[in-house]
């Protein structure tokens, strides 16, 4: 609900609070998986096999294989060097397919590249 101030302006106030924080941590939720995305848009093509990275998911056969966020969540283990949490990452998507694991350790290698400075 809307509340006006004493000094004659306008705020928004949550008639509820729990309704609010879900809605603040959806719009959390949204924004991260844009920013996600614009990130792996980034890369450009990268094709394993019968798997490619096309608008921040990896597609198999025009069917998407990992979205976005189980996408960065094993880019990110993958990433952080510990060797626990790069076995649970890429296990089970090992265990679906070696191709798509190829794919996903590809895609965090390409990120983890230093990009060329521009001059």
């Amino acid at each position: 609900m809307f509340k006006e101030l004493p000094d004659g302006g306008t705020v928004y106030t949550a008639t509820d609070d729990q309704a609010s924080e879900n809605w603040q941590q959806r719009h959390q939720r949204t924004q991260r998986l844009l920013d996600q995305r614009t990130i792996l848009d980034r890369l450009g093509p990268v094709v394993v096999g019968r798997y490619s990275l096309e608008g921040g998911r990896v597609i198999r056969a025009g069917s998407i294989a990992l979205d976005t966020e189980p996408l960065m969540l094993a880019v990110d283990a993958l990433l952080s060097g510990d060797p626990a949490q790069t076995r649970a990452a890429i296990e089970p998507l090992i265990e679906q397919d070696r191709e798509l694991a190829l794919c996903v350790r590809t895609i965090a290698q390409a990120l983890a590249a230093p990009k060329p400075k521009r001059t």
